[in-house]
């Protein structure tokens, strides 16, 4: 083989696009997914291909994920993709004289479960709740010290709070709405009803997570009440008997 053949084999096996439709997500994930007779090296052409497609296929599921908030029907959305990959997202009833929003734990057969009680039932909450267990989910879930991790008033830590929950407010913030955008943007700068649906637009995210993003900012939780999605999330599970 000469020299240029072996360039145009390489070039041919890393024909690889950003993957932007869910058509070229499956072509993406079957391949990834189909065994092989021989596991290519990491050095190979193949073994740099398939890993790079691995890597388009993790990042077209984590968009498609974010912008469940998007959709209407959203929270159910949510619920079946994380089923899909193993993940149990189990909603409950507000438990009574409790401020408990939501929990992570390791199940039985070692996968993560959340649990969400809709306290507050809200759409900014839903997500921003969901967020942070997740996060405990991925960073501070072990079978050691941390087998569960119950949260109260998640939208209200109290100063003390322990590094972990400080640590899970701040990635889902940025998960929901990195920070770098947010900074610039007219809904942070210039708030308003138009400012937060032109924001959402383009980031193609629910208004209500705008809106609770500033609410939470402003430490007042009386603005754009009529923009995070007040009873709506509890009318997506009409399966839970709600209190």
């Amino acid at each position: 083989m000469t020299k240029q053949t072996a360039s145009a084999d390489i070039r041919e096996a890393m024909d690889i696009r950003i993957i932007k439709s869910d058509e070229q997500y499956q072509r993406a994930l079957d391949e990834v997914g189909r065994p092989a007779e021989i596991d290519p090296s990491l050095e190979s052409a193949e073994g740099a291909r398939l890993e790079l497609l691995a890597k388009l296929v993790e990042d077209y599921e984590k968009e498609r994920f974010l912008r469940l908030s998007w959709m209407e029907d959203g929270p159910r959305l949510a619920s079946n993709f994380l089923a899909e990959r193993g993940i149990a997202l189990v909603i409950e009833p507000h438990l009574l004289s409790t401020l408990l929003d939501g929990a992570a734990m390791i199940g039985l057969n070692g996968a993560p479960v959340i649990g969400i009680t809709i306290r507050e039932d809200r759409l900014d909450n839903f997500w921003f709740t969901l967020m942070h267990e997740l996060v405990h989910a991925w960073k501070h879930l072990d079978n050691d010290s941390h087998r569960a991790i119950a949260d109260e008033n998640i939208e209200k830590p109290s100063a003390d709070a322990a590094g972990i929950e400080r640590e899970a407010n701040e990635f889902a913030a940025e998960i929901l709405i990195d920070q770098a955008t947010w900074h610039c943007s007219q809904a942070r700068l210039s708030p308003s009803a138009q400012t937060i649906q032109d924001f959402a637009t383009r980031m193609q995210v629910s208004p209500a997570v705008v809106a609770g993003r500033i609410r939470h900012e402003h430490a007042n939780y009386s603005l754009f009440s009529k923009l995070v999605g007040r009873r709506k999330v509890r009318a997506i599970f009409p399966e839970v008997k709600w209190l």
